[in-house]
Order: C-alpha cells, then structure tokens, then sequence
C-alpha cells in the first residue's frame, strides 16, 4: 500500500509514523487510520532509493571526476601546477573544485533517493517545520567546540601536519578581499547543502532501515570521513559527522544540521582570515581542550534536556 501526505507539510512523515509502530508492536493499519482488521503483522520498512554501497561508490567517483577534474582544468587553464600547494594557493581553482564537488553531491542525493509518493525533499527529511534558533545554536557551538578539541588534540600529539584544512586557512589568510567572500559563500554553504543531503539525508536515512540509529551514524560518519582524503582532515571529519548524524537523528530531519554545517565552515573561514596562523603553543592548546571540551558537553547536555520538547512537535503539538 502507497501512503501519501496530504494536506500540511508538517504533518509526520509516514515512514515515522509506521517506524514507531513497529517498536510498540502496534499494527500498522491503525497507525494509517485504517480499522484493524484483517489482523495482520507489521509489514518490514522498505527503505527508499538506491542501494547504499553502489550509491556511495558512484557518488565517490563521481565528485572526484566533477570537482577534481574541473578544479584541474582550471589550474592547467592558469598554469597552475597540478600539486596540493599549487591547487591550494589558488582561490578560483579552489573555489571551482569545491563548488563543483557540492553540486555533485546534490545531484547524486537527488537521483539515490530516486522516485516515490513523497517528494524528494521529504524522502532526505529536509523538513523546514525542524527549524528552531534555539536548536541551531546549541548544535553549532557543540560542532565547533568538537572542532576546537579534535583540532588540539592533533597539535598535542603531534599528528597534525600539513593538511587541507591548512591549505584553506592560508589561502583565505592571502586571498584578495572579493576572493576571501566567493570562498566563504563557496566553503560555507555549498558543503553544508550538498554534504549533508548525502551523507545525512541520503545515506544516513537509507542505512536506518537495515543498521539501526547509531550503526547508520557512525557508517554515514565513516563514509563522510573518507570522502575528505585527507588523514588529518579525515578523523575531524569522521567525528563531526558522528556529532551532526546524532543531531539529525534528534530532530527527526536535516534542515537543523544543514544550517549547522553552513555555520561551522563560515566562521572557521572567517576565523583564518581574521586570527594569527601557527603553530599554537601548548598552553593555548590546552586552554582549548578544557574550554572545548566544557562547552560541548555543557551544550550537548542542554540538547539532551530538550529531547521531549522535539518528541511534542513529532507529534504535531
């Protein structure tokens, strides 16, 4: 049977509705609003889209074809040496790359999800009615409180190295004023759409049907890791994936952590713009830990204690 939305944008998507069914064993022709009867078991969720390995090896090649390939050209069009410090030093090529890298991983969340009765926005839960500026800020300082730790610790262990995220700090720290605002637009907000349409709204919510909460989050975490090639950017990434995939799971939707992500990338650019490069001294780094880690845990807390005003909106309240 297709069940299909009628009315209301907000009403509960019905794969919630027939999701909680099945933990309370409720059969599923009340939960539609149809009588009981015939009796009959639950029927299995059938997750939507694409398979999730094929779609993930498809969606790889893919960015790396689109966002490294046209990134290239453009250096070679530039003569640009085709090196991670010449790519890196250059504000158009970077800037190209990125934003062919997102709209990438826009179209490849939109085609994985495929067709079905529910609109493709729906079916990645990019639910505006989550939106709460409450809940937008507690995420976004618990992300980069995450950010700020996992970045010490790398200093304090002395993994930290050249990086990606090195690369995009000093090329903000030079690039030319209307260049430093192309790549805050082209950083903070391409990522934060097409990254998390895939790797939360695609992949996340494909993979709850089959792994359970927490095994989808920490293997849409995984994935959204590897994807950035970088090790050091790599284990950040696979950590804030983890942070952004819970908060996704908590508000039911991804429009919290789109806004989120866009957030988080828009002040560490404006942050290399505006504070000293480096290497931090330990002091500093230890400073960060503690406050870092304070002040996540103390947002992530508040988070935790509003979970049933969430559980009331999921309801329509």
């Amino acid at each position: 049977m297709v069940v299909v939305l009628r009315g209301r944008h907000n009403a509960t998507p019905p794969h919630t509705l027939l999701d909680a069914a099945h933990g309370r064993g409720q059969d599923w022709r009340t939960v539609i609003g149809q009588p009981p009867y015939p009796p009959g078991p639950m029927p299995p969720p059938r997750p939507r889209g694409a398979p999730a390995l094929p779609a993930v090896v498809f969606t790889f090649l893919a960015s790396v074809v689109v966002g490294g390939g046209l990134g290239a050209g453009v250096a070679l069009l530039r003569g640009i040496p085709l090196t991670p410090e010449g790519l890196g030093s250059d504000p158009l090529t970077m800037g190209v790359s990125s934003a062919a890298t997102s709209a990438t991983l826009i179209a490849a969340a939109l085609v994985c999800v495929g067709r079905g009765a529910t609109p493709r926005w729906q079916a990645l839960r990019m639910y505006r009615e989550r939106l709460r500026a409450l809940d937008i800020l507690l995420a976004a300082v618990g992300v980069m409180s995450l950010g700020a730790v996992i970045d010490a610790v790398s200093w304090l262990l002395g993994v930290r190295g050249e990086s990606t995220v090195d690369l995009i700090g000093d090329l903000v720290a030079d690039a030319s004023w209307p260049a430093f605002f192309a790549l805050l637009l082209v950083i903070a907000i391409g990522p934060g759409l097409g990254e998390e349409m895939f790797f939360r709204g695609y992949l996340q919510t494909r993979l709850l049907g089959s792994q359970g909460r927490w095994k989808a989050i920490v293997i849409a975490a995984l994935v959204f890791g590897v994807f950035h090639l970088d090790p050091v950017h790599s284990p950040m990434a696979f950590c804030m994936g983890i942070y952004l995939g819970w908060v996704a799971e908590r508000e039911d939707g991804i429009a919290t952590v789109m806004v989120v992500h866009a957030i988080n990338n828009g002040v560490s650019v404006v942050l290399s713009r505006f504070l000293p490069g480096g290497e931090p001294t330990l002091v500093e780094n230890l400073v960060t830990l503690g406050v870092g880690s304070a002040l996540g845990l103390l947002v992530t807390y508040i988070l935790i204690r509003r979970q049933p005003d969430v559980a009331l909106r999921r309801q329509g309240a």
